[in-house]
């Protein structure tokens, strides 16, 4: 499981998520993913799963500074371009036809 994220100039970041997301999880790989790559004026856009829109996410982006894109419509992938960016990915690992896991971390570090 990979979360991912497109900034403004279209650099795109992939990051390894543990199988099992939850609040915390989720907050760390924001910690280790996102953080870093925030400047001031960054606007932070994220779709309703729970863990996003969990209290302790949302009390975590607010204490890192995170400006949260949070009135935009639901089942809007139209608005959210990072939904093409998943269809090229799967298209791109399954036309590699990986065997394992193993396999689909290798193709991910190739495509970086």
């Amino acid at each position: 499981m990979v979360w991912g994220t497109i900034k403004g100039n279209g650099t795109q970041i992939l990051c390894r998520c543990p199988i099992i997301l939850n609040s915390d999880t989720y907050q760390n790989v924001l910690h280790t993913a996102l953080l870093p790559e925030l400047n001031s004026n960054s606007i932070f856009m994220q779709d309703g799963t729970s863990c996003h829109r969990s209290r302790s996410t949302l009390r975590f982006l607010e204490n890192h500074g995170v400006y949260l894109l949070s009135d935009w419509p639901a089942q809007s992938p139209d608005l959210n371009i990072i939904e093409s960016l998943w269809a090229t990915l799967k298209k791109n690992v399954t036309r590699r036809h990986p065997k394992n896991q193993e396999d689909i971390r290798v193709i991910l570090r190739k495509m970086e």
